[in-house]
Order: C-alpha cells, then sequence, then structure tokens
C-alpha cells in the first residue's frame, strides 16, 4: 500500500507541469509595486500630521513591501514574513567592504554594496539554525523604515517587521502576494508562485561559474555540501555585489540579454529601484 502510495504521488508530480512566470507579468507586478510603496509612503504621518485612517496605511504599505520584499529576493514567503525587527535593524547599515575584497570587484558592483543592504533571517529549517540573506535596495529600506515608525505611532508591539495592526502574527507571504498579484492584473497570475524556480531557472543562461552558483545558492538558501571557506568569509560582500546584479535584472525583464561576461562589467541599471554609477 505504502509503495503504490509512494508511486501515485510521484507520477502526479511528474504529470504537474509547473510552469514559470512569463517576464512581462514580473516586470509587471514589480513596478505596481514600487509605485504604490512609494504613494503609501508618501502619505504616512508625520508629527504635524495624523490621519484618521493611520491604521490603514500601515496596513496597505506593510503588505505591499512584504510582497516586493519576497518578489525581489525570490524567497520562500515564510522567510520573509518572520524577517524580525531587530535583524532589520542590526543589517541596516552597510558592512565595511574590505580593501582586498573591493578591489576585486567591478565599479557597478562596489556601487551596489554601497546602495544595498543586506540582511539576515531565519531560514526554512529553524531546528538546524539555518539563516538566509535578504537583500534590500534603498527605498526598500526606506518602507521597513517608514513601518516601524507607523507601529510606534499604532503602539503596534511586536517583534516582526510585517506584523499586523492586530493580531500576534504577521502578514503571511503567500497572501500578500497573491493580493498584489491580483491588483495589477497580470496575465498569468497563478505562475507568480513560482518565483524562486524562475530564479534558479533563468540564471542557468548566465553560464554561472561554479563558485558564483555557490554564492547565489547560499542566498537562496540551499544545502550546499561544498561550500568553500573562502567563499564563506566573503559571503556577505559577494551576495550583495553578485546576486542583487542577478535579481535586477530579472526583475527588468533582462536576464535573457546578459551572460557571464557582461556581469562582470560597469554596467547601469536605469529604472524605478534609482540606481546610477
Amino acid at each position: 500500500m505504502v509503495f503504490m502510495a509512494k508511486k501515485s504521488m510521484a507520477i502526479e508530480r511528474f504529470n504537474n507541469q509547473k510552469l514559470l512566470p512569463i517576464v512581462e507579468d514580473v516586470v509587471k507586478l514589480s513596478t505596481c509595486l514600487q509605485n504604490e510603496a512609494s504613494i503609501l509612503r508618501s502619505n504616512a504621518p508625520t508629527d504635524l500630521n495624523f490621519p484618521a485612517d493611520l491604521k490603514e496605511i500601515y496596513s496597505s504599505l506593510c503588505k505591499v513591501s512584504l510582497a516586493e520584499v519576497i518578489l525581489f529576493n525570490r524567497k520562500r514567503s515564510g522567510e520573509a514574513e518572520r524577517l524580525k525587527t531587530e535583524d532589520f535593524v542590526k543589517g541596516s547599515v552597510n558592512d565595511v567592504v574590505d580593501k582586498d575584497i573591493s578591489q576585486t570587484l567591478s565599479k557597478f558592483e562596489r556601487h551596489l554594496c554601497k546602495s544595498h543592504f543586506r540582511i539576515e533571517t531565519w531560514g526554512k529549517s529553524l531546528k538546524r539554525g539555518r539563516r538566509v540573506s535578504i537583500l534590500l535596495t534603498k527605498e526598500m529600506k526606506e518602507n521597513l523604515n517608514t513601518l516601524l515608525r507607523l507601529q510606534s505611532k499604532l503602539q503596534i508591539e511586536s517583534k516582526y517587521v510585517f506584523m499586523r495592526p492586530s493580531g500576534r502574527k504577521p502578514y503571511r507571504g503567500n497572501d500578500v502576494l497573491k493580493e498584489a498579484t491580483e491588483k495589477s492584473k497580470v496575465t498569468h497570475a497563478s505562475r507568480i508562485t513560482s518565483l524562486r524556480k524562475q530564479l534558479e531557472t533563468l540564471s542557468q543562461v548566465l553560464n554561472l561559474t561554479e563558485s558564483s552558483q555557490d554564492i547565489l545558492a547560499t542566498f537562496m538558501g540551499h544545502d550546499i555540501r561544498t561550500q568553500r571557506e573562502y567563499y564563506r568569509l566573503l559571503e556577505g560582500t559577494l551576495e550583495v555585489a553578485k546576486v542583487s546584479k542577478i535579481l535586477h535584472q530579472l526583475n527588468m525583464g533582462k536576464i535573457t540579454q546578459t551572460d557571464a561576461a557582461q556581469l562582470h562589467g560597469n554596467q547601469t541599471i536605469i529604472g524605478n529601484y534609482s540606481i546610477y554609477i
């Protein structure tokens, strides 16, 4: 009976074709989230302005910010939604890049290290104590800082960044991503849940070196048995410099126009993320 059940499940998985999100949908969703976050952030109250719908503004910005973090990083929803305030604050200051390491990076990669912030949070397996990284642009960091400020005004006491205005648990990543997808009216909404698979698949067209594959896999929280000591030591800097380029290319729909050689050059990505060199 057990054998037949396992065989049936294997056949079902084999026949269940998993389609990847199309590039146009990802670009559209990413743009919608950035625009909505910008509007909500500008509507956030100041010390002299305390709107009656403060809780609604907070709730909307919280959900949009969480969806944007998941989309940009291709993270498991649980990893993003469990981001703790203390971990965010700890990672909000850029690490000082070692001078020798900096010299091995391109001009563009050095710029990314200055304009992006690396946060560590708990990964999928809490029992193993595995921590995974989350990369934030300056705009995303500003969104999260605004959330913490609004939490203080609303007297929301929680250890989580993406905490609901009422309740004991943060917003669920899958729910907010689904809501954002429906709002943006993308063509194939059901495929957005395969964001991690898209990163894994499309990054193969870059023909990454083995060491670059290790960096990307570590960022995604994969269990790699062959991690080189050198790359463990440089993990933080290399994740920001290398992985953020791939993530930006994915969200701008330009991953198929890029190869490994180009990713080492002094490129400029111009878009809503406001990255310049």
